[in-house]
C-alpha cells in the first residue's frame, strides 16, 4: 500500500511571521544562558509555532569582541539553546534549524556597550 504522505507543514500566519522576525532573545557577553525575559518570549511564542506547525531556523550571534572561534562556538550554542528551550515547550525538534554566524551580522556600533549588547542574541527565520 502507498505510505501516506505527512500533511504539509502550514506556512506561517503574517501575524506570527512578523511576531517572530522581530523578536530577539538577547544573551549576556559570553553566556549562553536563557535570561528570564528571553524565557518569557520562549514561552510566549512557543504554542504558537506548535499551533501553526511552523518550520524556524535560529541563527545564534556574538558581538563583535573576543575570539571568532569562540565565537563560533557561542553563537551555535545560542541557538542550541534556545531550540531546546522549544523542544521543551512542545515544538517539534524537527521544525526547528539552528545555526551559528559569530559575529557576521552585529548590530550597531560595536564599540559601543550598546551596540555589543544588542548584538549578542538569537534571530528567528520562518522557513515555511
Amino acid at each position: 500500500a502507498p505510505v501516506a504522505a505527512k500533511p504539509a507543514a502550514a506556512t506561517a500566519s503574517p501575524e506570527l511571521k512578523a511576531a517572530l522576525e522581530k523578536t530577539h532573545l538577547i544573551f549576556i557577553a559570553e553566556k549562553t544562558e536563557l535570561t528570564p525575559t528571553t524565557l518569557k518570549k520562549i514561552e510566549s511564542l512557543a504554542p504558537r509555532l506548535k499551533a501553526e506547525n511552523v518550520k524556524i531556523q535560529l541563527t545564534g550571534h556574538t558581538c563583535a569582541w573576543g575570539p571568532k572561534e569562540l565565537n563560533q562556538k557561542i553563537s551555535e550554542k545560542r541557538a542550541q539553546v534556545a531550540k531546546e528551550a522549544f523542544v521543551a515547550r512542545g515544538v517539534p525538534a524537527e521544525n526547528i534549524e539552528t545555526r551559528g554566524i559569530a559575529d557576521a551580522e552585529t548590530i550597531g556600533d560595536q564599540k559601543t556597550v550598546a551596540g555589543r549588547v544588542a548584538s549578542r542574541r538569537v534571530t528567528f527565520k520562518v522557513l515555511q
